[in-house]
């Protein structure tokens, strides 16, 4: 369809930052008192994602899901255009998200374009400022209801990091402000991180910056919308990277090996000071996201139950080890992987960001980075909608093999 629009682009080379800052955005749920967690809660019907010794690693994380959904015409008459072969689209202009979600067809479009995110992995809106941020959390939700995540799945409350749209107001717990402003130093920041007070030499590798969002908790993401509110006269960009494509270049018998592993998941980036924060314990979005540990068990490889196609989720910085190898060899597997992101710029995507732009992905098949090129203030706000436990389901395929490509 047409060409790429100017402002997005195929990125080259390893890029940048994790777009979750540790230094911003937390103040206001800093203050917060610790809350009690609430034992009385039903589990979902879904693979546990507990181990016991004795068993294969991965018995607890196959699931057999329903056929793949299949994509509509209720959408098919937007315009758009593809940003790479592999990943990313983005939409004209001409279309209106507030629009969408009062038509009386709004569910059937909100379908397809949920079934459209998770084949190409994210799409792009632009100047969408008339979302409130109600309809925006609605909408993020929407997605993952309409394709058939677990009913206690809701939208996901981040441990420490929640909006304050206006002064005095309470703080948003289902949004996040992701905000960097090179202005204010670390130091600064109190009660947040405790700085060293060392200086920090510049980087000369920032691939340590791609994740998937929440995959520290048992239950993670599926769709996130993340909408820019204030942005930098250059840079800040943010950049996706496809898991299906990953999965896709490696061969058959590496494949087949990294199905049978898991790897331990857990934050980084940030240290919460004891004294003065605690973590929000209360159910994150789903009744199993509620310890303080934020350290979850997940396989190496898992399926995208909307489309059917394996992805490898074992890559970015919230994973900490591969279960079962000794460190060398889960160091090895983990930069080996990792390579495979920052070496192949044809599975990567640019998002260059103007103000109210919203990018919706899915982190079921999606690594991100944010880019920290800028000296001025950069806000975005991030709505994370929890879906279900991650599996890997035995008669899924690949999606170059779903696609028929060679």
């Amino acid at each position: 369809m047409g060409s790429v629009s100017p402002t997005l682009s195929a990125v080259s080379g390893s890029t940048v930052g994790s777009e979750i800052s540790p230094q911003v955005g937390m103040q206001a749920s800093l203050k917060h008192a610790l809350l009690k967690v609430d034992d009385n809660f039903s589990l979902s019907d879904a693979p546990t994602n507990e181990c016991d010794d004795d068993e294969p690693a991965m018995k607890n994380f196959t699931k057999s899901f329903p056929p793949p959904l299949k994509l509509g015409n209720s959408i098919a008459s937007w315009k758009y255009d593809d940003i790479t072969q592999t990943i990313g689209r983005m939409y004209s202009a001409e279309v209106d998200l507030v629009e969408v979600l009062e038509s009386p067809n709004a569910d059937a479009m909100l379908l397809d374009l949920a079934i459209t995110i998770s084949q190409r992995g994210l799409v792009v809106f632009r100047n969408q400022g008339n979302l409130t941020p109600k309809q925006l959390k609605d909408f993020t939700h929407r997605l993952g209801q309409l394709t058939g995540k677990p009913s206690e799945s809701s939208v996901h409350i981040h441990p420490i990091n929640h909006t304050v749209h206006k002064e005095g107001e309470k703080p948003d717990l289902e949004m996040s402000t992701i905000a960097r402003n090179p202005a204010k130093m670390l130091s600064k920041q109190t009660g947040v991180v405790k700085a060293s007070g060392k200086k920090q030499l510049k980087k000369q590798s920032v691939a340590d910056g791609w994740h998937t969002d929440i995959a520290f908790e048992r239950v993670t993401s599926d769709y996130t919308s993340l909408i820019c509110r204030t942005r930098p006269s250059t840079g800040g960009d943010t950049v996706f990277a496809s898991a299906y494509e990953v999965y896709d270049r490696l061969s058959p018998p590496l494949r087949a090996w990294l199905e049978t592993l898991t790897g331990r998941f857990s934050p980084v980036g940030y240290e919460p000071d004891p004294e003065v924060a605690h973590l929000y314990q209360i159910a994150r979005g789903h009744p199993s996201n509620i310890d303080q540990s934020l350290n979850a068990e997940h396989p190496m490889v898992r399926t995208n139950p909307v489309t059917g196609w394996k992805s490898v989720f074992g890559v970015g910085h919230h994973l900490q080890e591969v279960n079962g190898l000794a460190p060398a060899e889960s160091k090895w597997i983990e930069d080996f992987l990792m390579a495979m992101v920052t070496n192949n710029h044809d599975l990567q995507c640019r998002v260059k960001w103007d103000v109210n732009d919203l990018a919706v992905f899915d982190n079921r098949s999606v690594y991100h980075t944010a880019t920290y090129d800028y000296n001025e203030p950069r806000v975005c706000h991030r709505v994370v909608a929890v879906g279900e436990p991650p599996a890997l389901d035995p008669k899924s395929v690949s999606r170059s093999d779903a696609l028929g490509l060679e």
